[in-house]
């Protein structure tokens, strides 16, 4: 989160306007309270699964556990080129199949003209 000065002179005049002036010390002191808090929380799951973990894993950052991170942090540049085109492969497979109902579809229209084709419906698994 990145606040530049405008907007923090608007929130700051909101809350005078919300809190009032009597409120307003109250109100920050419960805010630094529980930032303070959860950055304890934080640290703390932190140290804990870095314990969990050991040594090996001690320089671990919550981003390298992103399984893209991990992966190419793990697989050498020959087995990421070979993942490369592989999915490079798919692309083209997946480009064809979506191709084949269309041309199918010219092909009985030129054939059969009056004749209507079902509409097939295409499974969607995150619909479900």
């Amino acid at each position: 989160m990145d606040f530049n000065l405008p907007e923090l002179l608007i929130l700051v005049v909101l809350a005078v306007i919300i809190f009032g002036p009597e409120k307003l010390p109250e109100m920050a002191r419960k805010s630094a309270r529980l930032v303070s808090y959860l950055r304890g929380i934080a640290n703390n799951a932190r140290t804990q699964l870095r314990e969990e973990l050991g040594p090996e894993f001690a320089d671990i950052k919550l981003s390298d556990l992103n399984p893209r991170a991990l992966a190419s942090r793990i697989m050498s540049a020959e087995d990421l080129s070979d993942l490369q085109s592989i999915q490079d492969e798919l692309k083209g497979v997946a480009q064809t199949i979506q191709a084949v109902p269309v041309e199918a579809q010219a092909a009985l229209d030129a054939t059969y003209p009056n004749v209507p084709v079902p509409v097939v419906v295409r499974f969607d698994s995150e619909a479900t």
